[in-house]
């Protein structure tokens, strides 16, 4: 929560319309926000995001109340299907884990897409590799975390 408590201490920052989003790694600091049910964070994405020994975690409960956080609270997992490194396991725990904090969840599983899939500089000629570009899903969930954005801070 340091880091949240910098954020809300910069003069700009409206307090109340934080959103937050990770990639791959980044996926697991995406969760762990999703389930601290910080005030003031409406909206959290996740790219191709790892979600290591989620299977671990209890599920959260709900902390905050609608008063405290009138504005609907919104999770996107953008996940490709042929990501090796997220098992399907590991990506319905993580919309479970989500749900369970209160959080209105979308997942975005594509088919064809390898892990990394938003980044155009990976390399895909190598038939296997586990990671590889995707034009679709990057322009598709792009796309989706803007429109979740202009929603959750009503832009």
């Amino acid at each position: 929560s340091a880091v949240v408590d910098a954020v809300k201490s910069i003069d700009i920052v409206d307090c109340k319309k934080i959103a937050a989003m990770g990639f791959c790694l980044g996926g697991q600091p995406i969760l762990e926000l999703g389930r601290m049910q910080v005030d003031g964070i409406v909206g959290l994405i996740s790219f191709h995001g790892l979600f290591d020994g989620i299977d671990q975690l209890p599920l959260p409960q709900s902390k905050l109340s609608p008063v405290s956080s009138p504005r609907c609270r919104e999770a996107l997992i953008c996940n490709g299907k042929k990501d090796p490194h997220v098992p399907e396991s590991d990506l319905l725990r993580a919309e479970q884990v989500f749900q369970s904090a209160g959080w209105t969840t979308t997942v975005l599983n594509f088919e064809n897409a390898m892990h990394n899939f938003s980044n155009p500089r990976t390399k895909y000629d190598d038939p296997g590799a586990a990671f590889g570009y995707n034009q679709e899903a990057d322009v598709k969930s792009w796309n989706a975390a803007l429109d979740l954005l202009e929603r959750v801070l009503e832009l």
